[in-house]
């Protein structure tokens, strides 16, 4: 077997890929030569063998040594207001020209002479002579996105500089000691709705958790879908993580339908009524067959919407021309609809961004206008209702994209084919996790400005006061799994982290919205430490947190904190404490029946040391630890913490023992359409629901 060169080790960490990592058990994993060589190629790096690993190197050193700038730079609040800058000897001792266009428009020019850069020293790279250097560009520049321009000598290069907060938005009163709910949107269901939750109903939970004192209600993303080909039920690969997924939408609310006839006849035809309540009775969603439901009222609307030049027309047509983007992702939608095929199959002109008027059905293309239309709608009334309740409108950022969505297909130099997101194997997932999306490309992000990443946090800010961020150490680095390898061949990729968090507390503190980031599995060092400095919240859970220790079994949350029992890919309560996680596991063939035995061991040594812990503490009667009592002490016990805010999974109130995501299934398991065992109104009025929230109110001191 030939051993392969240093070099391609070298190679493979100049373009950002981590040689090694430490697992979930401490122990030191190495990546293969074959598994770098492939993310080298994902990378768009043309090694087709190892011993081309040297050429390909110094190629990348001498392209770096003759760039001027970098493609991007962050000049913070505390830091120094410098950019690095690489000039050329041939430039001798020239004087160097700088502009600088604000993102307000406004622009300012200067030269500056050699002798006054900052921190000089000479380099030489294959006999290349440069110059390194800091550049400065001034202090008190607004915060936000400017374009700076250098010319030195023959050498012209022009670079994004970001100029950030050190820290995101927070809350003026953080120590508020805030709680909440969770529960799937689609999960939730009422007497009124479709056999799914929708916005009206979203709407009334919110009003009822405010009126507990609640400060949020949470839920899964609610972005866009396939409900036909491809398809794909996950709220973690959605279509697109700009648009969002009118199989929410709350009919009733629709001001066309007051004057629209044929909906109207619909709405009340018998065979609707039969369909709709064959929805509701059923124990799981079935998005399909509901959208095909509601879609036959939507079409109806539409035609009324852009009937005439009724001032209903004027706002929708006035809408469509400041959001330009819509009309590109309507075209996708309605292109699919007419080739009833992914995009990765269509024509070789429409399949690289060309979609013309004869490419796709008008009808289809009004829709997909008009449905974003109506949710941005009822998104802002749910995010103005909210705050006028004096609760936090909350949304969930996915990590990922479907491969075969509009992101891809609308910015596909931002992302890295050939490989997928992942995640390592861990003690909840042994055979680690391949999430089948795209990753991003780092240096292509770098290269476009963060444009993509940018448009996805203003879609979410324009509605969010508290937006989770899904897998928060993607911003540090990113498992990738090269395709045809198993999750455990996969390696770490990193990203730009700064000038990520730099993105992201520039959007923060313009929408005065507060970043929560999902830190659990393996997570490195540097991202703690980073989102304490960054001020992002971190997120606290009991099962990751329980301890077979009675005396520490938990340790206390943060005060920057999100803290709950579980998560939606975790078991419920009430699963974890029986035990029947462990059952599914072996079932699954995730764990073998001696690993399961132990496992049983440690669980019920964990269960014994949480009892004596919370008993010590007061909050857990001697004389029950029935998973009910021990469920409230446990949540009392994160009421009285310091935490930020506790979210209590409402399916955990009547113990719930599925879960609605098993990670590492698809068809072994349902998920993401497990209907709530209660309707609304049956949670809205359970004694036990009501008793446990008001107690966790009492602990917050917002009763």
């Amino acid at each position: 077997m030939t051993t392969a060169p240093s070099e391609l080790y070298e190679l493979a960490e100049w373009h950002g890929i981590q040689l090694k990592y430490v697992d979930y058990r401490g122990r030191e994993r190495c990546a293969t030569p074959e598994s770098l060589r492939a993310v080298l190629n994902c990378l768009g790096v043309p090694l087709n063998h190892w011993s081309e690993s040297r050429d390909l190197l110094r190629a990348a050193h001498v392209e770096a040594a003759r760039q001027l700038l970098e493609p991007v730079s962050v000049i913070r609040d505390s830091s120094q207001d410098a950019v690095r800058v690489r000039i050329a000897e041939a430039s001798g001792d020239r004087e160097l020209t700088c502009r600088l266009a604000l993102e307000d428009g406004t622009v300012q020019s200067w030269t500056v002479k050699p002798e006054q850069l900052l921190a000089q020293h000479s380099h030489q790279c294959e006999g290349y002579t440069y110059r390194e250097a800091r550049l400065r560009i001034g202090r008190g520049l607004p915060h936000g996105y400017h374009r700076l321009e250098v010319v030195a000598g023959e050498q012209r290069q022009s670079a994004l500089v970001l100029v950030a907060p050190d820290a995101a938005f927070v809350l003026a009163d953080q120590k508020a000691r805030r709680w909440g709910v969770f529960l799937p949107l689609y999960a939730l269901h009422s007497r009124a709705s479709w056999g799914a939750g929708d916005f009206g109903d979203l709407s009334a939970l919110n009003d009822w958790v405010a009126a507990r004192g609640g400060s949020l209600v949470a839920t899964l993303p609610l972005l866009a879908s396939f409900f036909d080909e491809p398809g794909d039920e996950s709220p973690y690969r959605p279509v697109s993580r700009l648009f969002w997924n009118e199989f929410f939408l709350d009919l009733n609310q629709i001001p066309e339908l007051s004057a629209c006839e044929e909906a109207r006849t619909l709405l009340q035809s018998g065979q609707l009524a039969f369909e709709r309540e064959r929805l509701r009775q059923s124990e799981t969603v079935d998005y399909r067959q509901q959208m095909e439901l509601k879609r036959r009222i939507l079409h109806a609307l539409v035609a009324t919407a852009f009937a005439g030049g009724s001032s209903r027309r004027q706002q929708l047509e006035s809408w469509m021309q400041r959001n330009p983007e819509v009309q590109r992702y309507a075209r996708f939608r309605a292109a699919i609809d007419r080739h009833g095929r992914p995009w990765t199959n269509w024509p070789d002109r429409l399949r690289a961004g060309d979609i013309a008027s004869g490419d796709y059905d008008e009808p289809a293309f009004r829709y997909h206008v008009y449905v974003q239309f109506l949710v941005a709608e009822q998104l802002t009334q749910l995010s103005q209702h909210s705050q006028s309740s004096r609760l936090a409108w909350y949304l969930d950022l996915p990590l990922g994209v479907h491969p075969d969505g509009f992101d891809v297909w609308r910015y596909r130099e931002t992302f890295a084919t050939g490989a997928s997101g992942g995640a390592p194997p861990d003690g909840f997932f042994t055979k680690g996790q391949f999430w089948d999306f795209l990753p991003l490309h780092p240096a292509r992000l770098r290269t476009l400005g963060y444009e993509y990443f940018l448009s996805v946090l203003r879609a979410h800010l324009t509605y969010a006061k508290v937006l989770r961020i899904d897998h928060v150490m993607g911003l540090h680095r990113l498992f990738w799994i090269p395709r045809g390898m198993e999750a455990d061949q996969g390696v770490y990729v990193r990203y730009a982290a700064e000038e990520l968090y730099a993105v992201l507390v520039i959007e923060s503190q313009r929408a005065r919205a507060r970043i929560i980031g999902e830190d659990l599995g393996t997570v490195p060092p540097e991202t703690g430490i980073a989102m304490d400095r960054h001020k992002i919240g971190r997120l606290y859970v009991v099962q990751y947190e329980c301890r077979p220790n009675s005396d520490w079994a938990l340790a206390d949350p943060g005060a920057n904190s999100v803290a709950g029992l579980n998560t939606h890919d975790m078991p419920p309560f009430a699963a974890f404490w029986q035990g029947v996680d462990i059952d599914d596991r072996v079932d699954l063939k995730l764990m073998t029946p001696q690993e399961a035995l132990a496992e049983r061991s440690h669980r019920q040594a964990t269960r014994q040391a949480l009892v004596e812990f919370l008993r010590r503490r007061g909050l857990l009667p001697d004389a029950d630890e029935s998973p009910a009592a021990v469920l409230e002490a446990c949540l009392a016990f994160l009421g009285q913490s310091a935490a930020e805010v506790v979210l209590v999974n409402l399916e955990d109130l009547w113990g719930e023992t599925l879960p609605q995501n098993t990670p590492g299934t698809v068809s072994e398991r349902i998920n993401w359409r497990r209907k709530s065992r209660l309707t609304l109104e049956s949670i809205c009025r359970d004694p036990f629901v009501d008793r446990v929230l008001r107690r966790v109110a009492a602990a917050r001191g917002r009763a």
